[in-house]
């Protein structure tokens, strides 16, 4: 029978220490092996912001050194160092999806050894070009107002590993659009139906996936809208992340010429409505990406979007369809704290019956 090791916590070799930054551990019973597991200071990082990784396993016959390597698809087969020792910081240098290796030896003339390997993903979004997303059956198609200029159009399917707890699909909408189906972790989480009159954006936001690894997957149902002359489905980003979530009756929300709405329909209950020009909300935060939660509908009307002063994006919310918590995601506004507005135009275009503009919540 097999004899199990006694889990004891790492403790640091007060002596001796070598550039190979040995760990001295308390040896468990020497028919075992060493054991690996770590910790990670954050489910997701920013390029160029330090990540702290703990080694959580055990030591069979001291000292055992602990050596640290990120791999990437398609990357060197070595993997990239990232250092050793129990406990390392390092800068991840661009946006991706890493897969981190934590391995642990031990000094006996039998080198035993043992890994552990956890996901991390760098960086808020992933453009669906990126080389962590893995497209099958697609076609990129150059589109003005989508994220870096374009999307993938396809009636195949498209995949991301990812860590955190919420995932946002962003879309192209479209005459010829169909209905796409997302599954994490082998279960079905929702349909978007992509189909519009006219061309535009859909997101739909799924939370509550746990803080772990997960597995996205894409596909296209087949079906479409009675109105849709097509079935394919696009996809212009996936956005990781989205922690920050500020309902429209937060006090953290300042208003100006806006009232209250109940609705059954919005983010928890309720929405801010205002077709008044010049009405505006107002919203600090941090980080480079915010979601405004809004509504689109036939009687909807046009907004601009203001970031620390500068106007960054007008949009327009009409659509012939009643959508409610549609996501307008804004990306790439650098890292610190910010200021966002949203300021009612009182316009629409000739189609829509109104100017109003919702406020369902913030997302950051």
């Amino acid at each position: 029978m097999r004899v199990q090791p006694v889990r004891r916590p790492l403790r640091v070799l007060l002596a001796g220490l070598t550039a190979a930054a040995v760990v001295a551990l308390t040896p468990s019973a020497s028919s075992a092996l060493p054991t690996a597991d770590f910790t990670i200071s954050a489910p997701t990082a920013a390029p160029g912001a330090p990540v702290t990784f703990r080694f959580t396993g055990t030591c069979d016959l001291p000292p055992c050194s602990v050596v640290w390597t990120w791999f990437q698809d398609g990357g060197s087969h070595l993997g990239t160092r990232m250092g050793v020792g129990e406990q390392i910081s390092y800068a991840f240098p661009r946006s991706g999806l890493y897969a981190v290796v934590a391995r642990i030896t031990n000094s006996t003339p039998t080198h035993g050894s043992a890994k552990a390997t956890h996901d991390l993903l760098v960086g808020d979004t992933m453009q669906e070009d990126a080389p962590a997303v893995r497209l099958g059956g697609w076609q990129r198609v150059a589109t003005a107002g989508a994220s870096q200029g374009g999307q993938h159009v396809g009636t195949g399917s498209a995949s991301l590993r990812f860590t955190g707890g919420r995932l946002d699909y962003v879309a192209r909408t479209g005459p010829a659009r169909g209905i796409a189906r997302l599954i994490v972790d082998g279960r079905r989480v929702g349909t978007v139906d992509l189909y519009s009159a006219t061309a535009g954006v859909r997101s739909r936001s799924f939370t509550g996936l746990g803080a772990g690894s997960h597995l996205v997957r894409l596909v296209s149902t087949g079906a479409h809208n009675p109105s849709s002359t097509g079935d394919a489905i696009s996809l212009d980003e996936l956005v990781v992340g989205g922690t920050l979530h500020v309902d429209d009756n937060s006090l953290s929300i300042r208003y100006a010429g806006w009232s209250g709405l109940a609705s059954t329909g919005a983010d928890g209950g309720g929405e801010r409505v205002s077709a008044s020009p010049g009405a505006r909300t107002q919203m600090s935060f941090s980080g480079s990406t915010v979601t405004w939660e809004t509504a689109m509908g036939p009687d909807e009307g046009i907004a601009t979007v203001i970031v620390d002063g500068v106007t960054i994006a007008t949009v327009d919310n009409y659509s012939a369809v009643t959508t409610p918590k549609f996501l307008r995601i804004f990306t790439s506004l650098g890292t610190g704290s910010h200021v966002l507005q949203v300021v009612v135009t009182g316009q629409h275009r000739a189609a829509s019956t109104g100017s109003r503009v919702v406020v369902d919540a913030f997302l950051s």
